[in-house]
């Protein structure tokens, strides 16, 4: 526990339940407190997920709508990878023959001008800007692009 409060993660079979009690302890009778909010239906359905575990039912999987595709997981990852290697001061061709073709690396200038892997890495880049700098708030509703 820490000042933020005592933060708990109980996962089953049916996904992770996450749970924050800010004053301390976990109390023995509980409230809830759901901000009335854009993500209000979010919050409710991850609530009677929680409330069906409590009373030792199938909590079900989380609902598809909250689930990331399998491509936007592999978009991320390839944001996140792209974005570190041009932090940590790699150039853009090297970025990309890490993650796309390792003979990317040996074009010449104006051959990687030309490339598409060049006009790809730089949309990727600029998605990944967007999500760091504000963006990353859409990720509470994953169906929202």
């Amino acid at each position: 526990m820490d000042a933020g409060g005592f933060h708990v993660d109980i996962r089953d079979v049916d996904g992770l339940h996450r749970l924050w009690f800010p004053g301390g302890d976990a109390p023995l009778k509980a409230a809830i407190l759901i901000p009335l909010d854009a993500h209000l239906p979010e919050r409710i359905q991850s609530l009677q997920r929680w409330h069906r575990w409590l009373l030792i039912q199938a909590s079900v999987p989380v609902p598809r709508w909250q689930r990331f595709s399998p491509y936007r997981i592999h978009r991320f990852s390839l944001m996140l990878r792209a974005w570190d290697g041009v932090s940590k001061g790699a150039s853009r061709q090297e970025v990309a023959s890490v993650l796309w073709n390792p003979a990317l690396n040996k074009l010449r200038s104006i051959d990687w001008k030309n490339c598409p892997e060049r006009r790809r890495l730089h949309r990727l880049l600029k998605a990944a800007q967007q999500l760091i700098k504000d963006g990353y708030l859409r990720l509470l509703k994953p169906d929202s692009e």
